[in-house]
């Protein structure tokens, strides 16, 4: 007679716990493989079979009896080529045959083979009762805040992490990255059982377990070392009424602390400990594929990648762009640093350096001293221009997006070329009570002394309205329905706030109109904005997100709130905040926090040492900050990278365009005289004039407009006529120039096309030193047109155009610098190797080489 396996004490037991109908496992007899002996295989399905049925979780049956059971384990054991016995089995659901596991394990004899993990695979997906469904979650109390981790385990044995904190304590710095992600686990469970229990140190001890769990996971914005976890042979203990567990063995790896016993007991952090948050819903859903997807590991760290002793006290933040940094120093220089630590340049600006740089896109950097001299320094420390401004500025200059450059001194708004060439300046009628602020729009917006909001645009026209008092700051606002129409958000210290909405439809002089907004919980310290939505850091730390219509979407702890250990009061000056497409970040002088735009929290750094200004954080996800050690000192922050475009030599794009490269058409466009000798001369006279006027202003679209059309009037056209052209080469070169003069980079495409399709040499070589002029073409793409020199087929080899395209590219290697210049000096050493120049050409050439690798232009930074 076949007997059933039962075993009645463990199933009453069971069914007292659980409450419910056990499944019924049947295990048939294994098969044996030639050579293997059949009392092996006989007692490796007994094996089996006990092991099971000492769970307590599911009801076992052998022989017979076996048939009838919900779900059939069919078995095999063997010997492979080592001589080790193989035990391999599968698990079929008896009512659709679906195959639910698959378990091999092997070992020298058949007392060698852990049973347990043979068992814990076989029954992997079958179901019967688990403690661990529904969401758990474990909290670690730390000096500097609490790590959590919340964890949700699901009956198709996929895992959810909602939260698994990362930490670092290194040079005493603390970094926090708050992680997320998915996985699969395998799960024993058992009606409590002595097992043997071996810790993170190594030693053994007997104690009682109510399952054995196996765990991977693939988890995304972690520290380095935790994106992939993959753990078996966990051992939990449940409470009594299984709202709890303990894992008895190593735990869940979550910290290093490498500043011993000071800052946490051990070198490790694990969670051991877990609450159940949340039951499930459902007790036994369908089966399902395992989730979850291999991230990037982030490679960030707590400690400095580098340190730098500035000896002198850094005054301000530091100015990024281009991958380097750059600071105002209280003994008079201005240093600057690339991201690799080596130092570029040290600038003297004669005089003391007033705390306010701006930097264009090209890394140029834009300083002034307390002598009122405002310069223009390139990336290798070469002074580029100056201005005489006749007093010191009180805030930062702001670059606009075609490189144009907004001075704010005394009571007047001064606009600039990249290469320092005047387009206008205004009186705004009173001195600024802030710093400008580059609107959605690219113009600059600012409050006065004299509570007026005033609005300029980038040619100068300017509007503003009165308010009642002034607010701590401006937030600009993109109207994403509406063309012409953007709006910006005032923020007052007392928390409350205002909204100005522009209108460029509406009649001059009323294009601002004010508007009630809802008030803040608290006071305001920093803000930043994206588009229609705006984040503020508040006084007491906390990060609250709003959309246009002031509803505020969430709100999150940033490092400085006292929830995270911080000292949750703040006061403007020792915050700032970015928004980009990666996300919001709020740095200070102690630490940075990161948040994604729907509100989850990233990561949270703590610094040690306090920074002397705010912190700067890079588009490549670095942090310079600068203590008051007088030691500067970069992190690796963030390994988000960004995503949207970037020049071929330097960092993003601007963030939109003044349309100086493809401009509407002008007022002249229908004029019929126009292309007359003496109405051409007219024209350039008086924009001539308005040119060295310095007051371009508001003209200049409709100028610019009139000058490519001029200059360009044979695009599109295949038909016109090179003997009889309407504007004459002597006239366009002369318009070339003054096109030059207006200085926007954004012509530059323009001016390129003209070199590569105008026929007149002096054309092209006007092209050329209007590009040299303007200084600035951060894609490199005018070297492409020039290398039609090198062609050997080329048919134009004039020494003149030689002269103008070497000239060109010195100016543009001397503006720009490093790595545009590394190309531009490469393309004048193949220039002075052409066979066809005259030997004084050749020597032009050769001499600006000389000039170029003595200023430094030709190395490469690293």
């Amino acid at each position: 007679m076949k007997k059933v396996l039962l075993v009645p004490v463990f199933l009453c037991a069971a069914l007292c716990a659980f409450g419910q109908r056990l499944s019924t496992v049947g295990i048939l007899p294994f098969e044996a493989a030639a050579g293997i002996d059949p009392g092996d295989s006989a007692s490796a399905a007994r094996m089996v079979a006990a092991e099971l049925s000492s769970w307590g979780t599911l009801t076992i049956l052998e022989g017979d009896a076996a048939q009838n059971a919900e779900y059939v384990v069919q078995g095999r054991i063997s010997r492979l080529n080592n001589g080790n016995l193989a035990l391999t089995a599968r698990t079929t659901e008896k009512r659709t045959g679906t195959v639910l596991n698959e378990s091999r394990e092997q070992g020298a004899n058949l007392g060698a083979v852990s049973i347990l993990s043979f068992c814990t695979q076989l029954v992997e997906n079958v179901p019967y009762p688990n403690y661990l469904l529904g969401k758990w979650q474990s909290t670690i109390t730390m000096a500097d805040g609490p790590l959590s981790c919340v964890i949700e385990f699901r009956s198709d044995r996929t895992v959810r992490v909602e939260n698994y904190d990362t930490w670092e304590h290194k040079q005493n710095n603390a970094l926090k990255y708050e992680g997320y992600g998915g996985g699969s686990y395998g799960y024993a469970g058992y009606v409590r059982r002595t097992l043997t229990i071996r810790d993170a140190q190594g030693a053994t001890r007997q104690s009682p377990v109510d399952a054995t769990l196996r765990l991977s996971l693939r988890l995304e914005e972690t520290l380095p070392g935790y994106t992939s976890l993959e753990q078996s042979g966990i051992r939990l203990l449940f409470n009594e009424d299984k709202s709890a567990f303990e894992i008895l063995s190593a735990g869940l790896s979550c910290g290093r602390n490498y500043d011993g016993q000071g800052v946490y007991p051990s070198s490790t952090v694990a969670f051991t400990r877990f609450t159940k948050i949340q039951t499930p819903s459902a007790p036994f859903p369908e089966i399902q594929g395992a989730a979850g997807e291999d991230p990037v590991p982030v490679p960030v760290s707590a400690a400095p990648l580098w340190e730098k002793n500035l000896e002198d006290v850094a005054l301000g933040s530091p100015f990024l762009q281009a991958e380097s940094a750059v600071l105002a120093c209280q003994g008079g220089s201005i240093k600057s640093y690339f991201r690799t630590g080596t130092a570029l340049w040290d600038f003297d600006p004669h005089d003391r350096v007033m705390p306010f740089v701006a930097r264009s896109v090209e890394g140029s950097s834009y300083v002034c001293n307390a002598a009122g001299v405002f310069m223009a320094v390139n990336r290798v420390g070469r002074e580029l221009w100056r201005l005489e401004l006749g007093r010191a500025i009180a805030f930062p200059p702001l670059v606009g997006w075609d490189g144009r450059v907004f001075i704010s001194v005394g009571s007047q708004l001064v606009c600039r070329t990249a290469a320092g060439h005047p387009l206008w300046s205004v009186d705004l009628g009173g001195e600024p009570s802030a710093p400008l602020v580059l609107d959605h729009a690219g113009s600059v917006a600012v409050v006065l002394q004299n509570r007026d909001f005033v609005r300029v645009s980038q040619f100068s026209a300017l509007e503003r309205i009165s308010l009642d008092r002034v607010p701590a700051m401006i937030v600009p606002l993109k109207n994403m329905s509406a063309a012409g129409q953007h709006s910006y958000v005032l923020l007052y210290p007392s928390g409350e706030a205002e909204k100005i909405t522009f209108n460029d439809y509406a009649r001059k002089g009323e294009k601002l109109a004010k508007a009630r907004f809802p008030s803040l919980p608290a006071a305001p310290v920093a803000a930043a904005s994206r588009d229609d939505r705006f984040a503020v850091t508040v006084r007491d730390g906390r990060v609250i997100f709003f959309d246009d219509s002031g509803r505020a979407l969430w709100t999150g702890n940033s490092h400085e709130t006292s929830a995270e250990k911080g000292q949750g009061n703040l006061s403007p000056g020792q915050v700032s905040m970015t928004f980009d497409e990666r996300g919001i970040y709020t740095i200070s002088t102690k630490g940075a926090s990161g948040f994604t735009p729907n509100g989850r929290r990233r990561f949270i750094l703590k610094c040690a040492e306090t920074a002397a200004g705010v912190p700067s954080l890079s588009d490549e996800g670095l942090l310079y900050a600068c203590g008051r050690d007088n030691v500067l000192r970069l992190y690796k922050l963030d390994g988000k990278p960004r995503t949207i475009a970037r020049s071929r030599y330097y960092g993003p794009d601007p963030e939109g365009s003044y349309g100086m490269g493809n401009p509407p058409p002008s007022p002249w466009a229908s004029d019929s005289f126009r292309y007359d000798d003496t109405q051409q001369d007219l024209m350039y006279a008086q924009i001539d004039r308005a040119i060295k006027s310095g007051q371009l202003g508001e003209a200049e679209p409709d100028y610019v407009a009139y000058l490519m059309e001029m200059i360009g009037f044979f695009l599109n056209d295949p038909h016109y006529s090179q003997v009889r052209p309407q504007v004459k080469p002597p006239q366009r070169v002369r318009l070339i120039y003054l096109l030059g003069q207006i200085g926007s980079r954004e012509t530059v495409p323009f001016l390129w096309n003209i070199f590569d399709k105008d026929n007149e040499p002096a054309v092209r070589a006007a092209c050329a030193e209007a590009i040299g002029a303007i200084g600035v073409d951060p894609t490199g793409r005018t070297f492409v047109s020039y290398n039609f020199l090198l062609s050997p087929n080329n048919q134009n080899t004039d020494p003149q155009l030689l002269i103008s395209a070497t000239s060109s590219i010195a100016a543009l290697c001397r503006f720009s610098g490093p790595p545009l210049s590394a190309d531009g000096i490469r393309l004048l050493r193949y220039f002075s190797n052409l066979p066809y120049p005259p030997n004084r050409v050749k020597a032009q050439i050769r001499n600006e080489l000389d000039a170029l690798r003595r200023e430094g232009l030709d190395k490469v930074m690293e």
